[in-house]
């Protein structure tokens, strides 16, 4: 599972600080074929291409870079995903994704905590995806925040590979 970014709202939910945190934190010894494949065509390989791996050295490893549709040689600037709106209620958040992660056997998930500790998955509806260059897209979804007078909330999304 690598983690994509973490943003932190406040209790009025109309602004967030923003918390990345791109390290591998499960094992993806289930990893398919295509993985290897991409890495590959990237030019990575033994070592180079483990999906732990950050061989461009930007803090995001090889499968974060796969995931999310970046690229593990290159550096990039950390705009994988952004706090679009608030409204106290509902949090509005982008993404960027692989547009065939279906087929890749990519798997995504919007989670909520409210301690950094505890992570449930999120009740996220996509609100609509476009498409992105590099065979990417950048989906839209809302998340509702937990009712109870909690002080802050935090989100993050997370990918992973179907082991199955």
């Amino acid at each position: 599972t690598n983690i994509l970014d973490i943003h932190g709202l406040n209790t009025d939910l109309t602004s967030s600080d923003f918390l990345i945190l791109p390290e591998l934190v499960a094992d993806v010894s289930g990893a398919h074929i295509v993985y290897i494949e991409w890495a590959a065509a990237e030019g990575l390989s033994g070592a180079d291409a483990l999906p732990e791996f950050d061989f461009d050295r930007d803090g995001k490893s090889n499968l974060f870079e796969y995931a999310f549709a970046s690229s593990p040689t290159t550096p990039d600037p950390n705009e994988a995903m952004a706090m679009i709106s608030a409204d106290g209620q509902h949090v509005e958040l982008s993404y960027r994704r692989r547009a065939d992660f279906v087929e890749r056997g990519i798997r995504y998930q919007t989670q909520l905590s409210l301690d950094l500790g505890g992570w449930v998955e999120a009740d996220a509806s996509v609100i609509d995806s476009s498409p992105a260059p590099g065979g990417a897209e950048i989906v839209r979804v809302s998340i509702p925040m937990p009712a109870g007078g909690a002080s802050i909330a935090y989100v993050r999304m997370i990918a992973w590979l179907d082991a199955s």
